[in-house]
């Protein structure tokens, strides 16, 4: 009897899911492994840029599903994603300093039409992960906004580096003295990422490396 409920339900109410919008659970192995491959690697501002998924139909799902309805095993997965960039980077570049994790801040507004600030929780859950891996990192949000910019969602890529120039400050006086790992969960044009590197170099803050889960095509990141 129970079952044939369960699968009157299931047949009503299907669930699907996250990506590739396939019957079943949440997110399939197919669409996570997608994510736990070997990372890419360019650079944004003459550093070392690594990021694992280019930016699709996709994998924005796995990224505005975590983003505006906070779904968390959409942030575990690019929290683990995240993780393991991290260590890789650290492995390729041989760096034996302390690893310091600095992400890039959102808009107060965006937090709180949100109800929560997404990028804070998912490095939140970067070092869980890192901790899983037996690597050991500290969090610290040093960068702050220097101004209200506006939405970028339908800026081109000119007027995102303008509406991003002096957007950020550094507001610690806690300087890394081993250098920053620099955080996001996408990259697109890349304005927000530079205005950090900019905010960082000028506070004398060593940048080891970006890392981001997602980012657009290649041939399109650096313009």
């Amino acid at each position: 009897m129970l079952r044939s409920i369960f699968s009157l339900k299931d047949l009503l109410y299907p669930s699907v899911y996250i990506s590739c919008l396939k019957y079943g659970n949440l997110i399939c192995l197919k669409c996570e492994a997608s994510w736990l491959v070997k990372p890419n690697k360019t650079k944004v501002a003459g550093i070392d840029h690594y990021f694992v998924q280019e930016y699709n139909e996709y994998s924005a799902k796995i990224i505005l599903t975590s983003k505006e309805s906070g779904n968390k095993l959409a942030r575990i997965l690019l929290a683990t994603a995240i993780a393991r960039l991290i260590i890789f980077s650290v492995s390729e570049k041989k760096f034996k300093g302390k690893i310091v994790l600095v992400n890039i801040p959102s808009q107060k507004n965006v937090i709180r039409s949100r109800g929560r600030d997404h990028i804070g929780e998912l490095i939140t859950e970067v070092v869980a992960e890192l901790s899983k891996m037996g690597t050991s990192c500290e969090y610290i949000s040093i960068l702050s906004l220097a101004k209200k910019s506006k939405d970028q969602s339908t800026l081109t890529s000119k007027e995102r580096m303008v509406n991003m120039r002096n957007a950020f400050t550094v507001n610690n006086s806690q300087n890394p003295q081993d250098g920053i790992f620099l955080i996001d969960d996408l990259i697109t044009t890349g304005a927000s990422i530079k205005e950090g590197v900019r905010a960082a170099r000028e506070a004398k803050i060593t940048i080891n490396g970006i890392i981001t889960a997602c980012a657009v095509g290649l041939n399109s990141l650096i313009r």
